[in-house]
């Protein structure tokens, strides 16, 4: 199979598992769970899927000789996520920990296609339950993992904050070391670095935590007033988000329509809402004189810069609408 992707370009994929699980029910609907959730409706650029990341990272993984199993992993790691991705943490308040989808990762291996598919391959689901034994395909901040590194590489592009040619020196200079994704020029690992500071500010800024928390607000009171279940955020995108339209409830659609056009800023003097989310940031590792060590530990600029990024973000966003 001849594969287009943003960040790969055309690849040959003819892993027959890998095949079919690209072709199953649950990978098949991530094709229409958008990665960032909500500012795709005020910022409609943001477009990328979380199948063609949740490939991407199967790609990366490949192309760094990780496992089949790995590989595998590294395709699944999204299958349990609701409607629009991350909005479903702010619906239950989950903002930080940002997991909430996790918790029905094992039923999605065990209790859909997919569970035949991988017995067909000579796999069994629970191999996949515990996903921190593929410390490649996913790991805790701030270790680089080919999940992070895949999102970053496509928003890099999406933000127009590096260009292709910039993503594939960066793509060519990571390696792997002691199961670590490592980069092998201080430089390189130093640029990605900044540049994860750019888009951490933008995920956790004051513009997509609004989004985040207008369209989790119209689903908290759809759920409430029973308009949704929570069974219905186990639909698509479009389909919750027309139910949502359906319902013909004032308050619900003066939320949507806020979210099509709203305009932030930050102020903590004068503010609609108090935001924290999820600290999301990268302290990569580079591979120097035979030896791994973090880019923090030997570059003093980053490392200010990190202590500072981390400080900042701890402290929430207090945002004002400007546009109500």
């Amino acid at each position: 199979m001849i594969y287009q992707d943003g960040v790969y370009g055309i690849v040959e994929i003819n892993e027959p598992v890998i095949l079919d699980l690209m072709g199953s029910a649950p990978l098949c609907r991530l094709e229409s769970i958008n990665q960032y959730g909500a500012i795709c409706y005020r910022l409609p650029q943001f477009s990328t899927t979380r199948f063609q990341h949740s490939v991407g990272t199967c790609l990366l993984l490949k192309k760094l000789g990780a496992s089949l199993e790995e590989q595998i992993s590294g395709l699944l790691h999204d299958i349990s996520h609701m409607a629009f991705s991350h909005v479903v943490d702010a619906v239950f308040d989950r903002e930080i920990s940002d997991d909430f989808h996790h918790r029905f990762y094992k039923d999605m291996l065990v209790r859909t296609d997919i569970s035949r598919i991988l017995k067909k391959h000579g796999f069994k689901p629970e191999q996949f339950f515990d996903q921190e034994k593929f410390s490649l395909s996913e790991c805790p901040i701030p270790d680089p993992c080919a999940d992070r590194l895949d999102y970053a590489m496509r928003d890099f592009l999406i933000y127009r904050i590096a260009d292709h040619d910039e993503v594939q020196q960066m793509l060519a200079n990571m390696t792997v070391r002691n199961n670590k994704i490592v980069f092998l020029k201080r430089n390189i690992a130093k640029k990605f670095g900044f540049l994860f500071f750019k888009i951490a500010d933008l995920y956790g800024g004051p513009l997509n935590s609004t989004c985040i928390r207008l369209l989790a607000d119209a689903i908290k009171i759809a759920l409430e007033k029973k308009i949704l279940s929570k069974k219905d955020l186990t639909l698509v995108d479009e389909e919750v988000y027309e139910k949502l339209l359906q319902s013909g409830d004032k308050s619900i659609l003066s939320k949507l329509d806020l979210l099509k056009r709203v305009e932030v800023e930050e102020n903590n003097q004068e503010y609609d809402y108090f935001l924290q989310t999820k600290i999301r940031v990268v302290d990569p590792f580079v591979y120097e004189r035979k030896r791994l060590v973090r880019l923090s530990e030997v570059d003093k600029e980053f490392d200010q810069a990190y202590k500072e990024f981390f400080s900042r973000r701890s402290q929430g966003v207090y945002v004002k609408i400007i546009n109500k």
